[in-house]
């Protein structure tokens, strides 16, 4: 019952809490909707409702963390998107964090290895029988791996291994991917992977010294060649990686050995650009739905952070193999997006841009970055945080809300401490981190031997998860110390508790402790990353409220700057006045929570993000029409009064027509933001006979995306066109290329 954080008046009835509706369902987790009786009929769109297709890995619904909020925030405010959450998860025997219940359709959670045997998971929408899973058995022969396994595997080799990315490349890698998901469709996963066929294959492929736009092997580092034990450590790898308990490292193929179901929601949206969100270039190309990448960061920067060798204990060329997996995920998942979302509008799209383009060589920087188009982050339950009155503690306190791990650095802020409590003196000093302590066993057993050696065991504490706001009512400063960051929440979250910020200077950071009236007004401390003493004079220089934090410290007399080398008297002083200017130094905390509301408001966030549902599933729509425009058939469409011909038309859906700047959730702020959002965000109406403005769809390379906020304008018609065109028409291309065969032949390309 403590796992799963049951209510007493619960767990003193029965030790499993069910649902009446549980019972007439008789379905699993994420299944229980008693207005039907399987989960594909649930796929059923309409005016008021819109069906979309989640992917998550290592995050939602079994881990916590930033990611996960975001994902939960949009799950249970967005009352008319309905979901179909494929989430990766290191094991099967996970608990739910979240809510799966509400707004979730269907949920099927894929272990990356657990109690199933490396046996495939039975389907995404709905499971398979038994007996269908032992005819793919049968069907697997030595014959059939050698014959159509070997080719597929051939391009992913090759695509591991390229150094400069082309438009055949990309052509190649993609079918490759297409064809690995039929394959699997009627042979069994395991077998094949683990055949001698693919095994000798696998060594041929990266021993091979002639394989063109790749580095000779003869060419590598002595320290890179592989062993073969290295090589088959390699291949077991791809068909299942031990890294999802990470969020950011999951590299395998697994994935595609789900079946893409025939009935598929028109959007697919991943949280990352990994391996597992590659699962929607598949579903984009056999199914035609829109595929989304909503990036809250930049998994190739924090893959390669841990498959460093100071992270990794796996030999180099394992690493190389898959880094270079991740790459050409990378750049397919990129390439193959309608749109890109990221969680920032600064920094990380700069890095989607690189890499999407492929610096600049598979299409122009600029002409990519057309459909990078930011919703920064937002906190929609602003109401559940509040000022803090008092705080509860007694001695200057610092804390953390940070998953020990790589790339959040509570290392940094170790030695930071060690720097204030040893080589400074001060022993009126505590930090707490809070946070899970499993999710990397080794680097947790590191930070716990710091803090060994460096005697600071009274002063330092690793706490595990803890309630947000209880954490903040012992808060006297609030520190991040990662190297590689989105827009952190957790910082917005203490600013609306009015704590005082200290944090490195990554992503987005800075963005919350700065005026968005006067950039370079801060409210908080920003220093660089990897440096503990910057981060130790920081949390002095708040605590105290000192340095440029004096002038909110209300003196008759401005005290003198933080010395460079600090004495027993001055540790004497500097402690004295933490205590006395408790409430000088929430001032200046206090500033933040206005930032917090004013720029990350949870009323934008999620409207935003509608929005961006919405006109995917607008996007899928024009593609039917082409397609069916093409084919010479008849597409019944639900959304037949998108555009009639010259009266005003609006990008939105029906339902919303009658909300100006709203969307159909409930938040704390909604009376307060109204009447500003109504004025910048006043509908997507176009009048056509003042503009003539053509709302198309086009390729995605040709889409000019605009704020989500604004209409989106594509091109300009004269009035002849405008009205001479047909509907279809006027709802233009959607990719280049098709990939339409279900066989296993290579499919067609237009």
């Amino acid at each position: 019952m403590a796992s799963v954080d049951m209510d007493s008046d619960i767990s003193a009835w029965t030790s499993l809490a069910f649902k009446m509706s549980d019972f007439f369902s008789m379905g699993q987790g994420g299944d229980t909707s008693i207005n039907t009786r399987t989960a594909t009929n649930q796929i059923n769109d309409s005016h008021e409702q819109l069906h979309v297709m989640g992917m998550d890995t290592g995050t939602f619904p079994n881990e916590g963390g930033g990611v996960s909020c975001c994902r939960r925030d949009l799950v249970n405010n967005l009352q008319y998107i309905k979901w179909h959450i494929v989430a990766e998860t290191a094991n099967d025997y996970g608990v739910p964090r979240f809510q799966i219940e509400q707004n979730i359709q269907s949920l099927k959670l894929l272990p990356l290895w657990g109690l199933d045997f490396l046996t495939p998971t039975h389907g995404v929408i709905e499971n398979q029988l038994d007996t269908a899973m032992d005819a793919k058995l049968i069907d697997t022969s030595n014959a059939d791996i050698r014959e159509k396994f070997l080719p597929i595997l051939t391009s992913l080799v090759r695509g591991a291994r390229t150094i400069k990315y082309t438009p055949a490349n990309v052509e190649e890698f993609t079918r490759a991917l297409v064809r690995l998901n039929t394959y699997f469709q009627t042979r069994n996963w395991g077998v094949v992977w683990k055949s001698k066929a693919v095994k000798n294959k696998w060594r041929e492929l990266w021993l091979s010294k002639s394989m063109e736009n790749t580095r000779p092997i003869q060419e590598w580092f002595s320290l890179e060649r592989p062993s073969i034990a290295d090589l088959d450590t390699a291949l077991d790898l791809y068909s299942r990686c031990t890294f999802s308990s990470m969020s950011f490292a999951n590299l395998d193929l697994f994935i595609f050995s789900l079946p893409v179901p025939e009935q598929l929601p028109t959007v697919f949206q991943a949280t990352h650009h990994s391996i597992g969100a590659a699962y929607g270039i598949v579903c984009k190309i056999k199914r035609h739905c829109t595929f989304q990448i909503w990036d809250h960061a930049i998994s190739w920067r924090e893959t390669n952070m841990y498959l460093s060798a100071a992270q990794c204990s796996f030999p180099p060329f394992v690493r190389i193999a898959l880094i270079g997996l991740m790459r050409l995920a990378c750049h397919l998942n990129y390439h193959h997006a309608d749109v890109i979302l990221p969680c920032t509008n600064y920094f990380n799209p700069g890095w989607e841009v690189e890499l999407g383009s492929c610096e600049g060589t598979l299409v122009h920087r600029k002409k990519f970055f057309r459909k990078v188009d930011p919703v920064v982050n937002g906190i929609c339950n602003l109401g559940n945080f509040s000022t803090v009155k008092e705080i509860t503690t007694q001695i200057p306190t610092v804390t953390m809300l940070s998953h020990v791990q790589y790339t959040k650095d509570p290392k940094t802020a170790l030695l930071a401490a060690d720097v204030i409590v040893n080589k400074w003196g001060f022993k009126d000093y505590k930090l707490d981190i809070y946070g899970s302590l499993d999710r990397t066993p080794s680097y947790t057993v590191e930070c716990q031997e710091i803090i060994a050696a460096k005697s600071l065991r009274q002063f330092v504490a690793l706490k595990g998860y803890g309630n947000a706001a209880k954490v903040f009512a012992e808060t006297w400063v609030f520190m991040n110390s990662s190297v590689s960051e989105g827009l952190p929440l957790a910082i917005g979250e203490a600013a609306l508790c009015g704590a005082p910020i200290v944090c490195t200077d990554v992503g987005a950071t800075f963005q919350v402790v700065s005026d968005p009236d006067n950039p370079k007004k801060r409210f908080g401390a920003v220093v660089p990353p990897n440096d503990p003493e910057a981060l130790a004079r920081a949390q002095i220089a708040m605590l105290a409220v000192m340095d440029e934090w004096a002038e909110y410290g209300e003196d008759d007399v401005p005290p003198p700057p933080l010395p460079e080398v600090f004495t027993p008297k001055d540790v004497e002083w500097i402690t004295k006045r933490m205590y006395e200017k408790r409430s000088q130094r929430q001032k200046v905390g206090s500033q933040l929570r206005h930032i917090v509301e004013r720029s990350f408001s949870g009323d934008r966030y999620l409207r935003e993000h509608e929005q961006m549902l919405w006109l995917g599933k607008h996007r899928n729509e024009a593609k039917r029409e082409r397609l069916a425009a093409e084919n010479k058939e008849l597409v019944l469409n639900m959304l037949d009064d998108m555009y009639t011909g010259i009266e005003p038309r609006e990008y939105r859906p029906e339902f919303l027509r009658h909300v100006s700047g709203f969307s159909a959730f409930n938040s704390s702020t909604s009376e307060l933001n109204r009447s500003t959002l109504s004025v910048r965000t006043t509908s997507f109406l176009i009048d056509d006979a003042y503009s003539r403005k053509s709302v198309a769809v086009r390729h995605p390379y040709d889409k000019a995306l605009l704020s989500p906020t604004r209409a989106w304008l594509m091109g300009t018609r004269s009035s002849s066109d405008a009205s001479s065109e047909g509907t279809g028409k006027r709802l233009a291309n959607s990719t280049s290329f098709d990939y339409e065969s279900e066989s296993e032949g290579v499919p067609s390309v237009e």
